[in-house]
């Protein structure tokens, strides 16, 4: 598994559920209208957990196959939910907007994003080898 591929995809969507996150109570302190901050905040993190992975494991296609391509990017993106503070009271995601804040919506928040960040990694990959392939040489 690519380590560092795990560490940037955890990195990158756990800084940017932050500064989503920040974004949106910044809008909801602006406006006091916080279905509208709720609804920001998910728009910001799916692009962002669509985003981020894609580019990342796009970038590593050619050097790597593509199991540990996807286990690195699902590891990180949950590695980056869980490191993201606004996860911790079930505020990182869209489920704040359906449910009230706790457990659940931690839940459904981390299966929100496990789901649309693996459809990211999963379309960033396909193009990646499934097994090692036979160098030939020809003189």
């Amino acid at each position: 598994m690519p380590v560092l591929l795990t560490i940037q995809v955890a990195f990158a969507t756990a800084f940017g559920g932050l500064v989503a996150g920040f974004a949106a109570g910044f809008f909801a302190i602006s406006t006091l209208d916080v279905s509208a901050a709720v609804t920001l905040r998910a728009v910001l993190v799916a692009a962002l957990i669509l985003v981020a992975p894609y580019l990342l494991v796009r970038r590593r296609v050619l050097a790597a196959r593509r199991t540990p391509l996807l286990i690195a990017g699902l590891v990180g993106l949950a590695v980056g939910y869980v490191v993201n503070p606004f996860a911790w009271s079930g505020r990182a995601f869209f489920a704040q907007g359906v449910v009230e804040p706790g457990v659940l919506s931690a839940i459904l928040d981390l299966a929100g994003w496990l789901v649309i960040g693996a459809a990211a990694v999963l379309a960033a990959s396909r193009a990646a080898a499934s097994q090692d392939q036979a160098l030939s040489y020809e003189r």
